[in-house]
């Protein structure tokens, strides 16, 4: 190559390093319109915005729940309430008098309903041994606690003769079978005239008894049991255990008495005699128009009312 086309290429080549500083600046222009479309691009709504926080729903509490309208009820006319039971435990007045005789007892005024009696714990067997011609009427046939049963009522002379020693035998069988004989009831009765009663009562200690049977005895007697008025009669409470009933035993006969006998029983809410006691008149003889006071304690249980039984026996001397 010759010097003048050395020559030239150097001249070209020095030219174009001289030109490079004006293409450059054009460049870096380009670039920064390019930056600021980007930005506008940006502002714009690309998806390289952040993202709008979006707050949680307010919470809308349940409605209240309306109340439903009570109906007015039907009005319904109040009952006259009964009149309160008197109790016989602490009597606020005198109670009627009674006495044994041709005639039943009368029993003392009370305005409150019995309640329902409870079932027989026992079964009662028919008696059809022979002997005086006595009926029992059984009050009170109940299981009471520590094995023991009750057994209460009124034996009734149905026969035209007076009788002497009156008892009453009783006989228990137990679940087994086996008889357990020989159990007397109380009956404070000497005599037992015609039509008369007489309360008895028997607490026997039997295990698991099922039936019993109530056997009279006595024997016919020309004694002559004659009944006695009882005035003045007043009930307290003497001490935890018993009842105390005091009173007048009058001699309403033409004749002179001997023997007087009172006998108080307990009844309970159902009318079943619960307790039975009896006392003896401290004097011997007791003329017409004349008397005797008394003194009787009962054992004290839950009663509601009491009845007197009262007899006495003809002194012909």
């Amino acid at each position: 190559m010759g010097r003048y086309a050395i020559f030239m290429l150097c001249t070209t080549i020095l030219l174009a390093s001289c030109a490079t500083p004006k293409t450059v600046v054009v460049t870096q222009e380009v670039i920064r319109e390019v930056q600021v479309t980007r930005i506008v691009t940006r502002d714009e709504g690309e998806r390289e915005r952040a993202p709008t926080y979006t707050p949680y729903p307010t919470y809308t509490p349940y409605p209240t729940a309306r109340p439903t309208r009570t109906p007015r009820p039907t009005r319904t006319p109040t009952p006259t309430p009964s009149p309160t039971p008197t109790y016989a435990a602490e009597p606020t007045a005198t109670p009627h008098t009674q006495q044994v005789g041709a005639q039943a007892p009368v029993r003392p005024q009370s305005t409150s309903t019995l309640s329902p009696p409870p079932a027989p714990a026992l079964e009662q067997r028919k008696d059809r041994d022979p002997g005086p011609p006595f009926s029992f009427s059984v009050s009170a046939n109940r299981a009471e606690a520590n094995s023991s049963y009750r057994i209460t009522g009124l034996v009734r002379n149905d026969s035209s003769k007076t009788y002497e020693g009156v008892a009453i035998d009783a006989t228990f069988w137990d679940i087994d079978g086996v008889r357990v004989p020989g159990l007397d009831a109380r009956c404070p009765c000497v005599l037992l005239a015609p039509g008369e009663e007489c309360p008895f009562s028997i607490v026997a200690t039997v295990r698991r008894p099922v039936s019993f049977l109530l056997h009279p005895e006595g024997r016919a007697t020309e004694r002559q049991s004659v009944p006695v008025t009882l005035t003045g009669v007043r009930m307290s409470r003497d001490g935890l255990s018993s009842v105390r009933i005091t009173g007048v035993a009058a001699n309403d006969q033409p004749f002179k008495i001997q023997k007087v006998i009172v006998a108080g029983v307990l009844e309970d809410g159902s009318g079943q005699m619960v307790s039975l006691g009896w006392t003896h008149g401290l004097q011997e003889d007791i003329l017409p128009g004349s008397s005797v006071p008394f003194d009787l304690r009962v054992e004290l249980v839950p009663f509601e009312r009491y009845r007197l039984y009262a007899q006495a026996e003809r002194d012909w001397r």
